[in-house]
């Protein structure tokens, strides 16, 4: 069973269109700080992570253990009959007598290469459960009312629509 496809390749920006200045890094060339300036100190970085180098996603090898960062290490194969209908992995969140519990199931009939696959896309559903679970007060407060306006249709929009993939929600956001 194969799941899922590869994104579209994108020309990429040229690493000195991101970092115009000299950026800061280790010495053996490994970036310290973020375009932004934040520090790149995670144990998983996505994007650029040496001087003049390609953007790059996490990969593969990472997926398990991005995910079971996320959720607490709560990730198994689970046969078919324990997911929605048709679907081959599952982001579940609860509330129970300990608290939140997260976990993320895939299917136990996949492939092997199509297990990270899954494990990284239901580890996305769990980045957007948990990015919309960030107090925004502060930030509306700060942001002025232009901004306020944009917040409050983007925020009603994931409450009416939450089943809208990031990505979908995303352009959505643009047309805002």
């Amino acid at each position: 069973m194969r799941v899922g496809h590869d994104p579209r390749p994108v020309p990429e920006r040229s690493f000195y269109d991101d970092y115009p200045a000299a950026p800061r890094s280790n010495e053996k060339g490994r970036l310290e700080e973020s375009i932004d300036g934040a520090k790149l100190n995670a144990p998983f970085v996505a994007g650029r992570r040496v001087i003049g180098g390609s953007d790059e996603g996490l990969g593969d090898s990472n997926a398990l253990d991005v995910a079971r960062g996320l959720v607490g290490g709560n990730v198994r194969e689970v046969p078919g009959s324990a997911l929605p209908q048709g679907a081959v992995g599952s982001y579940r969140q609860s509330v129970g007598p300990d608290g939140q519990f997260r976990e993320i199931l895939y299917r136990s009939n996949l492939g092997e290469a199509d297990v990270p696959r899954v494990v990284a896309h239901e580890a996305g559903n769990a980045i957007d459960e948990l990015a919309a679970n960030i107090p925004t007060d502060e930030i509306i407060k700060i942001a002025g009312n232009f901004q306020v306006s944009i917040a409050r249709r983007a925020l009603s929009l994931y409450q009416i629509a939450p089943w809208i993939k990031p990505m979908e929600r995303a352009s959505t956001y643009r047309q805002l």
